[in-house]
């Protein structure tokens, strides 16, 4: 049986373990814990209240046995099957909640979530009723190409009942081949291809309508599962394309005529003056003139005036127009359709207008780098409203005119700078040659012809004339690569750098070829500079490195020098080539090396220098060149006629010196013509000279050190020591005579380790040990031992080892020595053996002291073995060298014997008892405690001798013994491990619940993490944090609150919960943090527990969810309010064309009743003006519906006009509507759709205010946009919102949900002074995501 005491579970992890179960049962979804097997091992609340259970009955049972709802546990076990991760939506009718269910696989089995769906549901509920209320056609289409699903719009337009239409194909419902066939393959294309099709054709119905579709894809899991069809009726949008396409022929026509007109003017008035006459006539505007603008002045040099009216040629001050120079610098148009109601025109510029009876006008600014430069004008006696189409093409005209004005500015400019262009080109470095390519019939370039060259071309090759010649004559052998580049810059105009050799001017280029002109231009310019002499520098480079190397292989100074003659020779192509010895001192200079051929002698073995006196003079200082011996200056005749003697007419000697010793050694080359040596060839002798008297100087020194070592084996041979020597890891490599003599071992027998097996049996093993440790240590070793002779007999050496260090103090190899000393071993003995008598009379002495002693030693050793611990007292021992190598035991308790199991410990070595401790490093570490003193205290596992347990070790020194304590600590450790399991296990319930728990000690302030914090924070295992850490990750909006959190955490002032959002990594993390205080007996805060949720995941997955929703949303109201708005057209038209057409043929034909009755009769006479009045009353109204029914002024001339339009249109002689428009130029720009929807909001607004502001005199339309959002307000000053109209009636309803779908708020409200008013917010997209 296991004999160790339980030891209770840490209270800390208990805690810990508690706050993780709270904070799991709190959590916002349901969490359901699976093992393998597929038991339940956590559930919290929410989880089991959706199974129709509590918690208790689930923990502990297999999932199929659970007792649940069939359809949730179909659901849970369909989770658990492989690659069934995906969410899964489940409806739960006792608590009418939908739910959506999706599993994580785990290692250890699964986890479930569950979250509740049932808002998003209603929504899609809702959807889909708008759906079925939608006049658009909606259509879902199976990969069969059936229909699947279709709205109320589409049996209606088809006349068809939906049951009979289900499961069917076009054709299959009675389409022609000619609508069903193309349909049906645009179906098959989506399926196809997953991509959207649009697709235009006729949708035969029983009212005659054509439609257009939209087919977009519907995907599952990455794969076309349905495609939903959108059709809707384009019939007037045709129409209105024809009408866009007829203005935009005639506007391209003009564009011609005004490119015809300016192509071939040059001077800028000439085109000012023909763009402005064009222009007003095709604009049919009485004044068309450009207003350049600078210093503040505004010139207008020429009016194009129609006739009859005056110029407005002149100067004008900006500073009298604010609101028009405001638009030309904001880069704008500023459009004025009548300058008498206009608000955004200048009073100054109201009056001049007038005054010279001119009404409308459309300004374009005219922009240079960015900056206004001058103002296109456009302008009318008469009223005019100016179409965007208008605007945009008067601002290209601008642009093209002053563009044309530019060109004629830059070919002046370049005219200008042609001439700086040539100065340019004659003056360059580099060669510069224009080239008319020769091309074959395959493209291929088969000769040049020069066209142009500057001066430097003729310095880079050598000869000039070139111009009008081909290449075949200049450079009959032009190489192969130079014309294949030349071919591909033709024939792809991308640039190309070419480098190469050209033979004829024995040089090297680099070339850079450019095509001029486009495609299939035959003209190629290059661009070359000469790089012979890098060419040559790179050369000799290689050619020295080939040199060293080949030198550093030689072994002897002869062949070294003969070698690097051969290459030099070879290499500068010498007639011959020498090494000169200067001997100053005996007047003569030898030749010990040298090569050459026939053209040049062989030169005698030595020579005076006396005889050569320039030469030798010159030599002495620099290196000596001669091009040509009979015309170099600066030599004697005796030089030349003693250099000419030797057969040479050219020289060069690099020469090296020693200091003021004058000239030591050179290596001259030497050739039999005359030779103009370049700074190149001279500076490859100078270094060749010197690499090869370094080779010269190492193989020297490496013929000298295999004469030192044979000398020194011939003097180790000699001498009666044993001697050896080793590698820097004790790898014996070499031993003298005198150790195979007295051994009789073989080279082969002691090689490596070999040596050991001389050595006496008794002493082998130590002394091996030694000598190994001394190699460990570098350290040098003496040390006596045993070595076996020849005829096997033992005698004793006194041995030496002495390491051979580097520069660097690192061993390089060991040398070893072995004396004889078994003379002196044998007189120490007879020496010992008389001490040992006198010993044995000192003992008989000391016995008595002895008993006492051991009494006193039982008395102490009561005292040890009522110890619980084992205790050992210990003497340190030493090896011969005198380094400790172990203990004796001297004292130990009855706790060391039950421990080991053995009585008889004292007078032992430690090691011999206890071997394991040596690989444990228990020695090691007893060895450090006795020979620095320093105490040791530690915990280990041991197993060896029998012993399996944990210990606590305690080491002291004391008056030069050891103390070694001992503590079995086995049943402590032990319940540490549970504890760490424990521990793991909660780390994996972390994992499972992506949180991380810590543990702050209010005594000791210490913070502890777990391995799941650390994973939250992005920080190393491990790394020391403190509570204020939170202030390093916190945003700073949440700085007060984390503030907050630290100071509780450090104070203990009470449990908490908060959440915090942290940067982490670049990325916000939004984290839930508990916590809980633990109190000691004393009721004091002594610990803080808690944990933090990642929450960030969760959010993500709301808001990806979110933004799906309302992207399905936002399409789903776009379609709706196109169909809206396709209905309000047919119903426009209906009454236009029908009602209304009804109502004037009524009229019609009561004007033409003529009876006499009628005027006779004054009833009659009244019901016939009554019913007079009532037909032109709903002619009126028929005509006004139709038209707000299409709001053509929004589709013309946008939003801010649209609603101008709608005050002026709702205004009355008793209600006064205004209309204020505020556009943010930071802000995003409004889509269409949402113009739409804005028009319509106001409208209703408006005709709400007329109908129900009861006595209101004034009413205000507001529209402003800023960054994110636009508003849109109405007020009016009647008597507001009452108690009985607060509850919105169909038209405000109607906004309502606008606005809903739109994601906007709104809000209504009374003024207290009288008047109500009705304010929208509607968010924008960011501009730098739109």
């Amino acid at each position: 049986m296991n004999s160790t005491p339980h030891t209770p579970p840490d209270p800390s992890l208990q805690a810990a373990l508690r706050a993780a179960e709270e904070l799991l049962d709190t959590l916002p979804w349901g969490v359901l814990v699976v093992d393998e097997q597929r038991i339940v091992q956590r559930v919290n609340p929410l989880a089991a209240r959706w199974c129709g259970t509590v918690p208790d009955a689930l923990l502990g049972r297999a999932l199929a046995e659970a007792d649940l709802s069939p359809v949730v546990l179909t659901t849970l076990l369909q989770l658990l099957e492989p690659g069934a991760e995906a969410p899964r939506e489940v409806w739960l009718p006792q608590s009418e909640q939908w739910i959506a269910l999706s599993s994580t696989r785990r290692s250890a089995g699964w986890v479930i979530h569950g979250q509740d769906i049932t808002p998003q549901k209603r929504r899609e509920q809702q959807y889909q009723a708008l759906a079925e209320n939608t006049p658009d056609v909606l259509t879902r289409w199976g990969p069969d190409l059936r229909l699947r699903y279709a709205n109320a719009a589409f049996a209606d337009k088809t006349g068809v009942p939906l049951a009979e239409l289900r499961g069917r194909t076009n054709r299959e419902m009675g389409q022609p081949e000619a609508i069903a066939g193309p349909y049906m393959a645009a179906l098959q294309r989506v399926f196809d291809t997953g991509q959207p099709q649009e697709h235009f054709n006729s949708f035969p119905t029983p009212h005659g309508e054509v439609y257009y579709s939209r087919l977009v894809p519907e995907l599952r899991d990455g794969q076309v599962e349905t495609v939903l069809g959108i059709a809707r009726d384009i019939t007037e949008l045709k129409q209105a394309e024809a009408v866009v396409l007829r203005r935009v022929a005639a506007a391209d026509a003009f564009r011609l005529q005004l490119a015809d007109a300016l192509g071939p003017l040059a001077d800028p008035a000439a085109i000012q003056e023909a763009a402005t006459r064009l222009t007003r006539q095709h604009f049919g505007a009485d004044h068309c003139y450009y207003c350049e603008l600078a210093d503040g002045q505004g010139l207008i040099r020429h009016d194009a005036a129609a006739d009859g009216r005056p110029s407005l040629a002149g100067t004008y001050a900006l500073a009298d127009f604010a609101l028009l120079r405001a638009a030309i610098e904001a880069g704008q148009p500023l459009v004025v359709a009548d300058v008498r109601t206009a608000q955004d025109v200048d009073e100054g510029q109201r009056q001049l207008c007038l005054r010279l009876q001119l009404l409308s006008y459309l300004n374009v600014p005219v922009l240079q780098n960015g900056q206004p430069a001058g103002v296109f004008s456009l302008m009318q006696s008469g009223p005019r409203q100016w179409t965007p189409d208008e605007v945009s093409l008067a601002w290209e005209v601008a642009e093209r005119t002053w563009a044309a004005v530019e060109r004629t500015r830059a070919e002046e400019a370049l005219a200008r700078s042609e001439e700086k262009y040539r100065t340019l080109f004659e003056t360059m470095d580099q060669g510069y040659c224009l080239m008319e390519l020769v091309l074959g019939e395959r493209g291929q370039v088969v000769d040049i012809i020069y066209r142009d060259v500057n001066a430097a071309f003729e310095q880079q090759v050598g000869f000039g004339n070139v111009v009008g010649k081909r290449a075949s004559e200049v450079f009959p052998r032009i190489e192969q690569q130079w014309v294949e580049g030349l071919t591909r810059v033709q024939q792809t105009g991308v640039p190309e750098r070419v480098e190469g050799y050209n033979a004829d001017a024995k040089q090297w280029f680099t070339v850079q070829y450019s095509r001029g002109g486009g495609p299939g231009s035959p003209f190629v310019a290059a661009v070359f500079t000469d790089i012979t002499a890098r060419k040559q520098q790179e050369q000799q480079q290689a050619f020295l490195l080939r040199f060293s190397d080949t030198l550093r292989a030689e072994m002897s100074a002869p062949n070294v020098a003969d070698r690097a003659l051969e290459m030099l020779g070879k290499q500068l192509r010498l007639d011959r080539c020498y090494i000169g010895l200067y001997d100053l001192a005996q007047d003569r200079g030898l030749f010990p090396h040298q090569v050459g051929n026939h053209r040049i002698p062989s030169l005698p073995a030595e020579v005076r220098l006396s005889d050569f006196p320039d030469a030798l003079r010159v030599a002495s200082d620099r290196t000596l060149r001669i091009d040509d011996l009979a015309h170099t200056a600066g030599l004697s005749d005796t030089d030349r006629q003693n250099l000419g003697a030797l057969g040479l007419r050219a020289l060069v000697a690099a020469t090296l010196r020693r200091g003021d010793a004058g000239p030591q050694w050179a290596i001259v080359a030497l050739s039999a013509e005359v030779r103009h040596w370049t700074p190149g060839e001279v500076a490859l002798l100078e270094e060749a000279t010197e690499r090869t008297w370094a080779a010269l100087e190492r193989a020297r020194a490496d013929e000298a050190l295999r004469e030192s070592e044979a000398r020194f084996r011939a003097v180790a041979n000699l001498v009666p020591d044993l001697l050896w020597r080793s590698t820097p890891d004790s790898d014996t490599t070499w031993y003298n005579q005198r150790w195979y003599e007295y051994t009789g071992q073989t080279p082969a027998e002691a090689a490596r380790y070999g040596w050991t097996d001389a050595l006496h049996p008794d002493d082998r093993a130590e002394s091996s040990h030694r000598y190994h440790t001394a190699v460990v240590s570098g350290q040098p070793l003496v040390q006596e031992y045993r070595i076996r002779s020849a005829q096997g007999e033992y005698r004793w050496f006194q041995v030496q080892a002495l390491p051979l260090l580097s520069e660097h103090g690192t061993v390089t190899a060991w040398y070893g020595a072995a004396t004889d000393i078994h003379a002196r071993k044998l007189a120490e003995q007879d020496v010992r053996h008389t001490e040992e008598r006198h010993r044995a009379e000192l003992e008989q002495q000391v016995a008595a002291r002895t008993r006492e002693l051991q009494q006193n030693r039982r008395l102490l050793q009561a005292v040890f073995d009522a110890s619980p611990t084992a205790i050992v007292v210990m003497r340190l021992l030493h090896d011969a060298a005198g380094q400790a190598e172990d203990f004796e035991i001297l004292i130990f308790n009855a706790f060391n014997q039950q421990v080991v199991g053995r009585d008889d410990l004292v007078g032992q070595r430690f090691t011999a008892l206890f071997p394991q401790t040596v690989p444990h490093g228990i020695l090691a570490r007893l060895l450090h405690v006795a020979t620095t003193g320093e105490p040791a205290d530690f915990e280990q596992w041991y197993e060896g001798e029998g012993m399996q347990h944990w210990f606590r070790h305690i080491m002291v020194r004391q008056d030069g013994l050891l103390v070694l304590t001992s503590e079995v600590i086995t049943a402590r450790k032990t319940a540490e491990q549970e504890r760490a399991r424990t521990l793991r296990l909660l780390e994996q319930a972390e994992a499972v619940a992506g949180l991380g728990s810590w543990d702050y000690d209010l005594l000791s302030q210490e913070f502890r993490w777990s391995d799941g914090l650390y994973q939250l924070f992005g920080l190393p295992l491990g790394q020391p944090v403190r509570p204020n850490i939170y202030l390093d990750y916190v945003v700073d909006e949440d700085r007060v609150r984390a503030e907050d959190l630290v100071h509780r955490v450090q104070t203990g002032d009470g449990s908490f919960e908060d959440t915090l959002r942290l940067r982490v990594d670049g990325q916000v993390k939004t984290v839930r943090i508990k916590s809980v205080v633990l109190h000691n007996a004393a009721g004091q805060p002594v610990r803080v527990l808690g944990v933090d949720l990642d929450l960030s995941e969760l959010q993500r997955l709301e808001a990806d969810n979110l933004r799906l929703r309302l992207t399905q949303q936002q399409a789903l109201f776009e379609a709706v309010q196109a169909a809206q708005e396709t209905e309000r057209r047919r119903m426009a038209e209906s009454l236009h064309n029908g009602i209304g057409q009804i109502l004037f043929a009524t009229k019609l034909r009561l004007d033409q009743l003529h009876a006499p009755v009628l005027h006779t009769l004054p009833t009659l006479v009244a019901a016939r003006h009554e019913a007079d009045q009532l037909l032109n009353e709903a002619i009126r109204q028929t005509r006004v519906l139709s038209h707000e029914l299409v709001p053509l002024t929004l589709e013309q001339f946008g939003l801010p006009v649209a609603l101008r339009d709608i005050g002026r249109k709702m205004s009355t002689p008793h209600l006064r509507f205004t209309c204020h428009v505020l556009l943010d130029e930071e802000a995003s720009a409004l889509s269409p759709t949402l113009q739409l929807a804005l028009y319509r909001m106001a409208q209703e607004l408006a005709l709400n205010i007329s109908k129900h502001a009861q006595g209101a005199t004034e009413a205000n339309l507001e529209l402003e946009t800023m960054p994110g959002w636009v508003l849109l307000r109405a007020e009016d000053n009647g008597p507001g919102f009452g108690a009985k109209t607060t509850a919105a009636g169909l038209g405000l309803r109607s906004i309502r949900d606008r606005v809903a779908l739109l994601g906007g708020q709104l809000e209504t409200g009374s003024v207290p002074a009288g008047g109500a008013f009705v304010r929208i917010r509607i968010p924008l997209p960011n501009p730098s995501t739109s």
